[in-house]
């Protein structure tokens, strides 16, 4: 191509292309005017919001729903505390292993119960003036003799 011909192509490029292509703008022009959209006020583009551009529905989001605070679940109430056996003390040998006699009072039955044995949910412990029943932190004091089940200091009836 000769350069004649570059000259007449790159003329005809600036003549079609003139008005595509916007003037520069100055350094110090801070209106924007090569923006188009400063043209267009913030209030009139509030269409962006409510209809979200890759929403399928282009509907406005729903606002979140109030999350509830957490409810701590009712503790269950403890399970009733089980009563001591109707039991009655009915002697005390004490030697190597102490052992007590009970008569259980339904049914009148008489066992030897030693230290360490279960009756129900409780465990014996033989005394050398009684037995102790305990069934976790509870006990249950069975006396031989009535003025030994008081506390110290109160005198026998």
């Amino acid at each position: 191509m000769s350069a004649g011909r570059r000259i007449a192509a790159a003329v005809v490029l600036v003549l079609v292309f003139r008005d595509v292509v916007p003037p520069a703008r100055a350094e110090g022009d801070l209106n924007g005017s090569a923006n188009p959209m400063r043209a267009i006020s913030k209030d009139h583009l509030s269409g962006f919001r409510q209809r979200p551009l890759f929403n399928p529905a282009r509907a406005e989001p729903p606002a979140p729903a109030a999350v509830p605070e957490p409810v701590a679940p009712a503790s269950a109430p403890p399970p009733p505390q089980e009563p001591p056996p109707p039991i009655h003390l009915v002697g005390i040998i004490n030697g190597a292993q102490n052992l007590a006699i009970i008569r259980l009072e339904t049914g009148g039955k008489t066992s030897v119960v030693s230290t360490g044995d279960r009756i129900g949910a409780w465990t014996v412990t033989v005394l050398p003036t009684g037995l102790r029943l305990r069934n976790d932190q509870r006990n249950a004091d069975f006396a031989l003799f009535a003025h030994a089940a008081k506390p110290p200091g109160d005198p026998p009836p």
